[in-house]
């Protein structure tokens, strides 16, 4: 069985890039299609004088804390809480350090949304220091999933146009990950009930 199921928020479960983009160009008079960005280093996307000062968006107050759920993922939690003990999911996030506003709201966001959650949340830069087994991580980013696969976890790939080249099972939407987790947490469950071979030698 699934030992800890970890979600990460950020373009998983809170729409965290059309909220950002949509604020880069009417700063920066831009019209760049945040469902088009290729790259995780966002910048190569972006106009020259803006740059670095594109993560100076997250330090805003209320950034987070009004960004829209992501499509089905409010309700796909609620579907894998009904198949998972609760204690078994974690959300998984991080932000940068001196946003000083993003670890509250991102608290409060989840208090707002799913709030049988709000006090699973796991802040962490690392996710591979979680990683084992049958542990999950389901994310975006592509260090994040590559690291935790590399420490024996189980990665799930939220698709994105930034993540294509990534190899491990992949999630187009939340019905997708639903089944995925199904899925999974069934094979694990067999494989404890296999009967056990011992050697007498």
């Amino acid at each position: 069985m699934i030992n800890m199921l970890l979600i990460d928020m950020d373009d998983v479960i809170a729409d965290l890039q059309q909220e950002w983009i949509r604020r880069y160009n009417k700063d920066y008079n831009d019209n760049l299609d945040y469902r088009k960005i290729d790259l995780w280093n966002i910048e190569k996307h972006i106009r020259p004088e803006c740059g670095s000062k594109i993560r100076d968006y997250f330090k805003e107050p209320t950034f987070y804390f009004n960004l829209k759920p992501i499509d089905g993922a409010i309700e796909g939690i609620y579907k894998i809480m009904n198949i998972l003990d609760i204690n078994k999911i974690r959300i998984c996030t991080y932000c940068l350090w001196d946003a000083v506003y993003g670890f509250s709201e991102k608290i409060m966001w989840i208090e707002k949304h799913i709030p049988e959650l709000r006090d699973k949340v796991i802040i962490a830069k690392d996710k591979y220091l979680l990683a084992r087994h049958d542990r999950i991580l389901i994310d975006d980013a592509p260090h994040n999933l590559n690291e935790f696969s590399q420490f024996n976890g189980t990665s799930i790939v939220f698709d994105k146009s930034y993540n294509k080249e990534l190899p491990y099972l992949r999630a187009y939407d939340w019905e997708h990950i639903f089944n995925l987790i199904k899925r999974i947490n069934s094979e694990l469950e067999f494989r404890l009930r296999e009967p056990k071979i011992f050697n007498s030698f």
